[in-house]
């Protein structure tokens, strides 16, 4: 006895959803290129702009300055009552309270009360009203690399918390000598975090008479405002990609409706001539139609051949026929030549032929 093992089930994945998972697959990882590139190419213009802008605005800071006169400032100035109470604000929660006060009053003009410091500090004022993402601040170089002391610093006027002190120390830096942006190794603009915030940056040297450099200015971009313009565009794009997405999927589900839909009526037609119904409609599936493509040729040699297996069937539905008449006959010759050549046929044969010879014996018409 043989064994017999059982036929592999195969899940059935029709042609249709065959198409629409490929087609949307491959949608998807194109669709997804795109959105990658335009999301970077994008956000590079969008850094670009804000590179050109900060070096725009770092250039016009830096041309609006005096170097002889902010050399005297950081001399000659001194702090007021506002930038001492910050100093002090620095280090006791006490005294930051009484910096906040004191914010709220007339000394919110800056950290110092010198008519050159205040003069500084307006023209930073209007640089930032000129251009409300800027923040400048000034500084003066000390004589030793790395080493300045802030100036200015227009957050004095508006957040006062996130400003350098007047005369304020910074060290190990580096001084700026050129135009200069806060870019990564590719030369890219790129953020950075400080005790402040997250800013881009830009910083231009400051020269005096004699073309000595003296210091810098500085102007800073808060990097939410310019994540915000990321953020606006990556949503942008993202709306429209679903959209295209959805639209693209949508025609995918036509189309591939369009290709089944005459397959599977030639595979019911298929079916329906296989248990012997031969009369099945075609026509819709090869005529009328404005373009021609492969399955219309298929519905058409398909409605041919069952056509030409129908008279084939018919033609041997007539031999069928032909053939049982002539067996039936052949039949009827055999079963009549058992009973001739039978013993009991042969003797009723002979007794009639005796029969028949007495019978013409006797008769007198014979004799004559």
């Amino acid at each position: 006895m043989t064994e017999t093992t059982a036929p592999k089930t195969n899940v059935f994945l029709s042609v249709k959803w065959l198409l629409i998972i490929i087609f949307t697959l491959l949608i998807t990882i194109i669709m997804t290129g795109i959105f990658y590139w335009f999301y970077q190419f994008s956000t590079q213009q969008a850094l670009n702009h804000v590179g050109q802008d900060l070096a725009q605005i770092v250039q016009i800071a830096a041309l609006s300055v005096d170097g002889d006169e902010l050399l005297a400032i950081s001399q000659e100035a001194q702090p007021n009552a506002a930038g001492l109470a910050w100093q002090e604000a620095k280090s006791s929660e006490t005294a930051m309270q009484s910096a906040l006060a004191q914010s709220d009053t007339a000394t919110t003009a800056g950290f110092s009360d010198d008519p050159r410091y205040q003069q500084l500090l307006q023209q930073m004022d209007t640089l930032h009203k000129i251009e409300p993402r800027a923040w400048p601040y000034i500084w003066v170089n000390d004589g030793s690399i790395g080493d300045a002391f802030y100036v200015v610093d227009l957050a004095a006027i508006y957040n006062p918390e996130k400003s350098t002190l007047f005369l304020e120390s910074v060290q190990g830096g580096e001084l700026t000598t050129e135009l200069t942006l806060s870019t990564n190794e590719e030369g890219i603009l790129e953020s950075y975090t400080d005790d402040w915030g997250t800013w881009y940056s830009a910083w231009m040297p400051i020269l005096d008479s004699n073309s000595q450099l003296i210091g810098g200015v500085g102007i800073d971009f808060e990097a939410g405002e310019v994540d915000q313009v990321q953020r606006t565009i990556r949503n942008t794009v993202l709306i429209v990609f679903l959209i295209i997405y959805l639209i693209v999927f949508i025609a995918i589900f036509w189309i591939s409706k369009m290709i089944t839909g005459p397959i599977l009526k030639l595979t019911r037609a298929a079916d329906a001539v296989g248990e012997g119904n031969y009369e099945q409609d075609f026509a819709p599936l090869h005529t009328n139609k404005l373009f021609r493509n492969e399955i219309n040729i298929l519905a058409y040699v398909f409605s041919k051949m069952v056509d030409k297996i129908q008279e084939r069937v018919e033609v041997l539905q007539q031999q069928v026929i032909k053939l049982r008449v002539e067996i039936d006959e052949a039949k009827r010759q055999n079963q009549v030549e058992e009973i001739v050549n039978t013993d009991f046929f042969r003797d009723l044969k002979n007794r009639a032929s005796k029969i028949r010879d007495q019978r013409n014996s006797s008769d007198p018409s014979t004799e004559e």
